[in-house]
């Protein structure tokens, strides 16, 4: 592998275009943007998103497990209902600084940003969006749902402004956001694949290879030009296959 730009070392993220020149260096092979993106959709590699302007969101709630849910349906259907919610912490808005990046985790609107992107490169046609929120994560695994705020209500409900109940889960990433690629994302990624290319063959994949070998093929005896000397009972290989020759005929063993 050609030594890489020392630049490359001294960087903790790069752009979607350093990052395709940064994995033409490495494997020697042409890559280019849109094959950067395919491999974030393809969740080979993680792209990781930076808010110039920063961002307004909120935490996400975890998963309600089963218990929860069966709770859940069951009270529906008994009919109970029940009070106001307290506000939590999940109903508090955050603001995600422009010196951090988050991750994308590719469950919602960002996925479909990303989407959209690859195929604006490549000539395809646009995503449909069916999302119920755009989501971004901490290093830690904290994760957070993009918010987007609705148009500002003049007259005698004004005050109603300052409530959180104005936000709403925004359908895509922020217009001024930059997609990116960690530099510990992209060198874990060429570490996966060349660990993946040292891998010894198992049993399945080694008869898989050699019945897709050409040599794996049988070939007419009729094609051989073998000396007389050798049509006495004689051990030979030919075609990837071990066959004895007697008198000029051919069994397999």
């Amino acid at each position: 592998m050609p030594p890489l730009p020392h630049l490359f070392s001294l960087k903790e993220w790069l752009t979607v275009p350093e990052a395709a020149k940064y994995l033409t260096l490495v494997f020697q092979a042409e890559t280019s943007e849109a094959d950067v993106l395919r491999l974030a959709l393809d969740s080979h590699l993680t792209l990781s998103v930076q808010f110039l302007n920063h961002a307004t969101a909120k935490l996400t709630p975890p998963p309600m497990s089963p218990e929860q849910i069966f709770a859940s349906v069951a009270a529906l259907k008994a009919g109970i209902r029940k009070g106001p919610r307290t506000p939590d912490k999940y109903d508090r808005l955050i603001t995600l600084l422009e010196s951090e990046l988050f991750d994308l985790p590719m469950l919602g609107g960002e996925e479909s940003d990303v989407e959209d992107e690859y195929q604006r490169l490549t000539g395809g046609p646009m995503v449909a969006r069916f999302v119920e929120g755009t989501f971004v994560d901490r290093l830690d695994g904290t994760r957070f749902t993009l918010q987007d705020a609705l148009e500002t209500v003049e007259g005698p409900h004004s005050e109603l402004l300052e409530t959180n109940w104005l936000f709403i889960p925004a359908a895509r990433l922020p217009e001024d956001s930059v997609l990116v690629v960690r530099r510990a994302a992209l060198e874990d990624f060429v570490s996966r694949q060349k660990a993946e290319t040292k891998k010894p063959l198992g049993t399945k994949e080694r008869e898989n290879l050699l019945r897709s070998s050409p040599l794996s093929a049988p070939c007419p005896i009729s094609t051989l030009r073998i000396p007389a000397n050798l049509l006495s009972s004689s051990r030979l290989s030919w075609c990837g296959r071990d066959s004895t020759l007697r008198n000029g005929r051919s069994r397999s063993t």
